[in-house]
């Protein structure tokens, strides 16, 4: 066989392709792999692309490409895969045993573009195209038992194989879920396979950020006289055809990504964010899930559209100075988005959870989904970024217990620091052609959980008294309790939320599209209709659809509170030790005295099964201030949450005014005196002085 810069000349066999005078480069990279002869322009170019002074005097058996975009890499490897296969190694193979040539990418995908220009240099020549055997999409045989077959970028898949020759397509960005290192695994694992026939490795790629294998063979070898050749050419230099324009236009747009695109330079503006010491640190070997323990719990969701990325889910909680992850599910595509979601709410539940925070992805479908099954999706109030680099103090400082999960392993490895533009802090994200889905949903319930210490003291309305006031709910109100009070949350723009009280039993939340109330007479129509007997409306009237609604009951003679969240309060704390700034701050503090379990008694609410209501009162803080302790305002809150927060001060409202069993208990047991009571007479309530008219309306 002829060598490969002949063929290359030779119309019979790649003359067709590369004989063109734009390939003038390419046929110099082919004299100086099998180290024949060079001209004096040709010397010149090879000591410009390898940095050496020497010329070649023998052939290289392993040699890295450095290259370029559209550099034309990728068809003269193709090139040098096909030369390899034609020739004859019968001689030195086995009974049975034939000559493998691999074309080996980050997916075989990829891996069949190299195979498709293999076959456009069969059928540019008739002599290669009598000597095929068979053709598909991933093999192709020859008479003389040689084989051109497409790999993915695994390690384990290309053991056993006595190979001619292995193209590594676009090294640099091989990926493996399983190993953080899978291009160095992957050489590892062919190099063996080459010994038998002294078949050529050759890696070519556009390079990336300083790490992995390409980077290694770049560090060691380039311009150094050695027996593994590295090439880097950048710009027009193997490919004159290319459009300088382009090139240059590129580089005024990003000048960081021209360098590497274009100019074959490894990017100097990348670092590792977790060196593999602090993963491996982190990881309890053996350890794949922790059942429930009683423990107060945190779930994060990466959320995925079933088409590209995995769904991942992960739970962790807080042990002390600990941070223990529990959990992590990773649903691989495709998969159907809302059965996945199902399968998740009921991990969550089995964990006690109402609430799993996530990201902004795909809008309102995911809160949505999770919604249907009782779950409240809560978006985070940092980006990736800033998750993952608040959890790097906890990585450094050895708090951190994770799963033994070879993706989340691999994923945590791969990410990478980069400097925003325009200073504005660091991006921390997967590299080119990676992922991090894994990797996202634990750092993110791992900062949920690292949070729980700040979070819980300044948290107006502890969860875990939340949740009890759940566990405590009935289907139906207590026997004999009236209805007390009706909370109204209102914005002007937003759905408003009633919430009906029965002393501490709630009725499920009533949220009213804002369509059906562009007027405050429609709200005050629908409390009317929620209202029985002398209940006393609670209604938020900082916005005008609120004010209008009170105004429009005052004008009926209809008894409700005005609620102004700003005004002035004369009050104090059930201990009587501190005052509060405003109203707003009032009410809730109320709720949550009532909520307390050390009550005499316990507590009286009783709250019903609503993740959104959950979520909203437990994204309520406070502060001690100048006048008094604030708590959040209701604008800063639904930032938090990115949606309303009605459901909470409704229910708040509700319970602030109105009638309650520590005042009202006597008029609402049965009357001895008269039989049946309970069955056939309804309790009264003394709500205060009764408007005639409003008497005289109701016998009418």
């Amino acid at each position: 066989m002829k060598s490969l810069h002949d063929a290359m000349l030779d119309p019979e066999l790649f003359g067709n392709t590369f004989a063109d005078e734009s390939f003038t480069a390419w046929r110099t990279v082919a004299k100086i792999l099998d180290g024949l002869p060079l001209t004096d322009d040709e010397l010149q170019l090879y000591r410009h692309i390898t940095g050496r002074t020497e010329p070649p005097h023998e052939r290289f058996d392993e040699a890295y490409l450095i290259k370029p975009r559209r550099s034309g890499g990728t068809l003269f490897g193709g090139a040098l895969g096909l030369h390899a296969a034609l020739t004859d190694y019968r001689p030195l193979l086995g009974p049975g045993e034939v000559a493998s040539v691999a074309l080996v990418a980050s997916d075989r995908k990829q891996a069949r573009q190299l195979k498709n220009y293999i076959n456009g240099l069969i059928e540019d020549s008739p002599i290669i195209a009598a000597e095929v055997t068979k053709n598909n999409t991933e093999v192709v045989e020859f008479t003389h038992r040689s084989v051109i077959e497409v790999f993915t970028g695994s390690f384990r898949a290309t053991r056993g194989y006595s190979f001619a020759c292995v193209l590594l397509d676009e090294i640099a960005y091989l990926r493996d879920e399983t190993s953080a290192i899978p291009d160095v695994e992957l050489v590892r694992a062919v190099r063996p396979g080459l010994t038998n026939l002294r078949g050529r490795l050759l890696g070519f790629s556009s390079p990336h950020s300083r790490r992995g294998h390409l980077w290694t063979m770049h560090r060691k070898h380039y311009g150094k006289e050695s027996d593994v050749l590295v090439i880097k050419a950048g710009g027009p230099i193997l490919n004159p055809t290319l459009d300088q324009k382009v090139i240059d236009r590129a580089r005024a747009e990003d000048p960081v990504a021209a360098r590497s695109e274009w100019d074959a330079e490894f990017r100097e503006d990348l670092s590792v964010f977790l060196d593999d010491e602090l993963v491996e640190a982190a990881i309890v070997p053996g350890r794949r899930e922790l059942p429930f323990a009683g423990q107060r719990y945190f779930a994060f969701a990466d959320p995925s559209g079933g088409r590209h990325d995995s769904f991942s889910l992960s739970i962790a909680h807080r042990d002390g100075q600990r941070i223990i992850q529990d959990k992590l599910l990773c649903q691989s595509p495709p998969f159907v988005p809302d059965e996945v979601v199902e399968r998740y709410c009921d991990v969550l539940k089995s964990y006690g959870l109402a609430t799993v925070t996530g990201d902004a992805y795909a809008g309102e479908w995911v809160s949505a989904s999770f919604a249907k099954h009782g779950i409240s999706y809560v978006t985070a109030a940092k980006d990736r970024s800033g998750i993952y680099i608040e959890c790097l103090p906890n990585f450094t400082a050895r708090n951190l217990e994770l799963l033994d999960v070879p993706k989340l392993a691999t994923e945590l490895r791969l990410l990478e620091r980069r400097p925003r533009p325009g200073g504005k802090g660091d991006v921390v994200d997967h590299p080119p052609r990676g992922t991090d889905d894994a990797a996202n949903a634990a750092c993110g319930s791992l900062w949920l959980a690292a949070q729980e210490a700040t979070e819980d003291a300044a948290q107006v309305i502890p969860s875990a008294w939340i949740r009890a006031a759940q566990e405590r709910w009935k289907p139906e109100p207590p026997r004999g309790i009236p209805l007390c009070a009706i909370g109204v949350g209102v914005r002007g723009y937003l759905d408003p939320v009633i919430a009906v009280r029965h002393d501490g039993w709630y009725a499920p939340l009533g949220v009213i599209p804002s369509y059906q109330t562009p007027h405050g007479r429609d709200l005050a129509a629908l409390v009317m209709r929620f209202r029985k007997g002398d209940a006393l409306p609670v209604i938020d009237v900082g916005e005008s659809l609120g004010a209008q609604a009170f105004a429009h009951l005052k004008d009926n003679e209809v008894k409700a509170y005005a609620f102004r969240a700003l005004d002035e309060v004369m009050e104090r704390t059930a201990e009587k030790q501190m005052e509060f700034a405003d109203k707003r701050a009032a009410v809730y503090w109320r709720f949550r005295e009532a909520l307390d379990p050390a009550n005499d008694s316990g507590s009286p609410i009783s709250l019903p099964d609503d993740p959104e209501l959950v979520a909203q009162l437990e994204a309520v803080r406070w502060e001690q201030s100048p006048n008094g302790i604030k708590v959040e305002s209701k604008e800063k809150v639904e930032a938090k949450l990115r949606r309303p927060s009605n459901r909470a001060d409704a229910v708040v409202l509700a319970w602030y005014k109105g009638a309650r069993a520590i005042t009202h208990i006597q008029e609402w047991l049965p009357d001895e005196r008269v039989p049946g009571f309970g069955r056939k007479r309804r309790p009264q309530v003394n709500m205060g002085p009764r408007r005639s008219g409003i008497l005289s309306h109701r016998r009418r």
